[in-house]
């Protein structure tokens, strides 16, 4: 009995382990299928990245919102920036160095903008990524 005893043991302690590394390789292999997947694009988009930078710094001073934005251009939603302001289109899919409205974020077109204090060089940077990926609205 000891001896028939022994070997169940052993036997189970192999099943034991190997049902413990197929989990594993199956969560492994299910994480690195979930990422693929589920992984948000790499894409900018104005309302996950883009709006709360011109929300805080453009809009809410009054500058770019409301029925009288500066220059006609209200920076409030994506379809006000697409559209243009009184002068024409701000924006061109895929330029952001021919685009107006990243010139004068990036301080190297009059007018600059924010005229009180540049923005931050990650939010530039993210206004430009925005622009050459093509203008995307949002990710839904």
């Amino acid at each position: 009995m000891n001896r028939l005893g022994g070997l169940r043991k052993i036997n189970g302690n192999r099943l034991f382990t190997g049902a413990l590394i197929s989990v594993i390789v199956l969560l492994v292999v299910l994480s690195c299928s979930k990422e693929k997947i589920f992984a948000p694009t790499d894409e900018t988009t104005y309302y996950d990245d883009i709006k709360y930078i011109f929300t805080v710094k453009c809009a809410t001073s009054g500058c770019h919102a409301g029925e009288s934005p500066a220059a006609g251009l209200s920076l409030e939603t994506y379809e006000n920036i697409v559209a243009g302001s009184a002068h024409g289109s701000v924006v061109i899919p895929g330029k952001a160095d021919k685009s107006l409205l990243f010139g004068t974020v990036a301080w190297t077109t009059e007018p600059v903008m924010p005229s009180t204090e540049k923005l931050d060089q990650i939010h530039i940077d993210l206004i430009a990524k925005w622009i050459n990926d093509g203008l995307f609205r949002s990710r839904q």
